[in-house]
């Protein structure tokens, strides 16, 4: 037997030299050795160990540019394994590439998947989990829109685990048994009339007003001419004021959206916006030095009640509705006004343009309705005939 194990020891050497030598070889099967009555096996695959073709990627020589940059190559694969979805979620709500305000928003879909079901596995999600979801979240009286948003954010997550090999369904597939459906919502904005009657109160009593409330009224018409929120008004400054072709524009990246936008305030609504600032006289730093938006609200709220008797919903953000509104009612098409409210997305622009009386009467007025009224005139004819 000695003699046996041995020989067996240079056949695994043997072997296992073999191997290291001839990379990405794989090789099964038993060895059996049969000396004098005596038998010894042992299998060809336990000698291979950690050959070249059992190693991870990262670890393997593949030749060629791969072996210089194998180590700094991020890892592939799944990566983290999870258990219960909520996990999961919660992961994309601490991811670092997303704003503040969108996480919160994440934050907020998370508390209620972790009331909805705390306890459910990545392998629990079918499309009734997401109906079940949907049920619940109309339980909790939320509008349409609120679902909606919520649902959003679980199908970018659904994204992510399928991609990732979590979930084995589709996307569609999950969402298949959804009935929820947008409502359209009602957004405030104001007419013409009222923004001149609001830019006239402020110009006639500008040296009168307080402090205050001059910046807050300057910087909210100023808003409704330009379509910038009150994020961007707060930050906006002279420096980003450009001329191009002897007419001054407004470049600015958005706050909320990170979209840059070139709004022409010389030539929008014949440069009232540029009057606005002219008002100050300052001509370098900050257009305006803004108190906190609920301040401001509370004064608009104020000043439009005194000035139109009006239960109007007024707040800072009736401003960009204000934009798209009247850029609408003067036929500014979408694409454009898109732009000029930093929109990623056009189906946003059409939700914020929500046609209003005010457009629908300037586009009806413009339309001829001749074959309507050839037809009245040829009744109206025989009418007569027959009389």
């Amino acid at each position: 037997m000695e003699q046996l194990n041995i020989l067996a020891t240079k056949l695994r050497n043997c072997i296992t030299n073999f191997f290291t030598q001839a990379e990405a070889v794989g090789v099964k099967g038993n060895i059996y050795l049969f000396l004098e009555g005596e038998e010894l096996s042992f299998s060809i695959s336990e000698l291979q160990g950690t050959s070249d073709f059992e190693k991870p990627l990262k670890e393997k020589k593949l030749g060629g540019y791969y072996d210089q940059v194998r180590i700094t190559l991020p890892e592939g694969g799944p990566g983290k394994s999870y258990n219960m979805f909520t996990d999961f979620f919660s992961d994309i709500c601490a991811d670092i590439n997303i704003k503040d305000s969108t996480r919160k928003n994440y934050f907020r879909t998370l508390d209620t998947l972790k009331e909805y079901a705390p306890n459910a596995h990545l392998s629990d999600i079918d499309s009734s989990f997401v109906c079940g979801y949907e049920l619940f979240l109309s339980s909790l009286k939320m509008k349409a829109n609120t679902i909606i948003k919520h649902l959003k954010h679980l199908k970018k997550a659904f994204h992510q685990a399928c991609r990732k090999g979590f979930i084995k369904h589709s996307v569609d597939e999950l969402f298949s048994l959804c009935n929820v459906r947008p409502e359209k919502t009602f957004k405030e904005s104001l007419t013409t009339k009222e923004l001149v009657v609001l830019y006239q109160y402020l110009q006639n009593n500008f040296n009168t007003l307080e402090n205050r409330e001059r910046e807050i009224l300057a910087g909210f018409i100023f808003s409704c001419l330009t379509g910038l929120r009150y994020s961007d008004i707060c930050k906006v400054e002279y420096s980003n004021i450009k001329r191009i072709r002897n007419k001054r524009w407004l470049f600015l990246t958005m706050k909320k959206t990170s979209q840059k936008v070139f709004v022409p305030i010389e030539q929008m609504f014949s440069g009232k916006a540029l009057e606005v600032i002219r008002l100050f006289h300052r001509t370098r730093e900050k257009l305006f030095y803004m108190p906190s938006n609920a301040v401001c609200n509370r004064v608009i709220k104020r000043v439009y009640k005194k000035l139109f008797r009006s239960r109007k919903n007024i707040s800072f953000h009736v401003a960009h509705h204000t934009t798209a509104t009247l850029l609408l009612y003067h036929d500014t098409p979408l694409t454009t006004i898109k732009e000029i409210l930093g929109h990623t997305n056009i189906r946003t622009t059409e939700i914020y343009a929500d046609i209003n009386e005010a457009t629908i009467y300037n586009s009806i007025s413009k339309i001829k309705f001749k074959e309507l009224e050839k037809v009245e005139r040829r009744i109206a004819r025989s009418f007569s005939n027959k009389s």
